[in-house]
């Protein structure tokens, strides 16, 4: 039990670190990286010391050596990741209450919009058919799945999982950008692009893991604050 609690307070050592100081971490500005932060600690030290203390064993690993291995990811993974974020945001000088001005291609806004929008309907087509829209069947039924398919149709389907989310960002980010310097067709052109990315992404969701939502939310949320800093 020490051994775990130590760990736990290993990472909420490194608090200050991250939030105080020069060019300190604030959540509107570095929000992806807090979160990310913030999973890592629970899924590679906080899950692990539960699984500890309930003593399963899970994938032939003792449970006696999860604090120990606990301290080793604070140590060689956390640790370094947090000084080493916090070094670059100071070496670049951060200045946090600059106001951030986007320099848009109208054209090329218009251009990603209609790829993402064609790439959205490529990955529901190339999903459905392969049987790999609907993902909660099981792990063994999916990585047979997945050993069926082509390198270049489980690029797509990879694809779309990592970058769906971080496009509706984006896009959320620009949006008001948008509306003020660009054309009002644009404007809506890129609100009706987002409005789809969000309906499909929510529709992923729901049939696969709910928990997405709530990722969804972060990044809709990080683009409020983003515009509010």
């Amino acid at each position: 039990m020490n051994q775990e609690l130590f760990s736990l307070l290993l990472c909420v050592g490194l608090a200050p670190i991250v939030f105080a100081g020069r060019n300190r971490l604030r959540l509107g500005n570095d929000f992806f990286f807090i979160l990310f932060l913030s999973f890592a600690v629970l899924y590679l030290v906080i899950a692990p010391m539960i699984t500890s203390l309930t003593q399963v064993e899970v994938a032939s690993i003792e449970t006696a050596a999860y604090p120990y291995l606990g301290v080793s990811v604070v140590s060689m993974f956390i640790a370094p990741l947090v000084l080493i974020y916090r070094l670059l945001i100071n070496g670049k000088n951060c200045q946090h209450d600059e106001l951030v001005h986007f320099d848009l291609s109208e054209s090329k806004l218009i251009f990603l919009c209609i790829f993402f929008l064609a790439f959205e309907v490529a990955f529901t087509f190339i999903a459905v058919n392969n049987e790999m829209y609907v993902r909660r069947v099981g792990t063994e039924e999916i990585a047979e799945i997945v050993g069926g398919v082509n390198l270049a149709t489980l690029a797509i389907l990879r694809t779309h999982d990592v970058l769906a989310l971080p496009v509706i960002t984006l896009l959320a980010i620009l949006l008001p950008t948008i509306k003020r310097e660009m054309r009002s067709t644009t404007y809506f052109f890129s609100l009706f692009a987002l409005t789809i990315f969000v309906i499909a992404f929510v529709a992923f969701a729901v049939v696969n893991s709910r928990a997405l939502m709530v990722f969804l939310f972060l990044g809709l949320f990080f683009a409020y604050l983003f515009q509010k800093e």
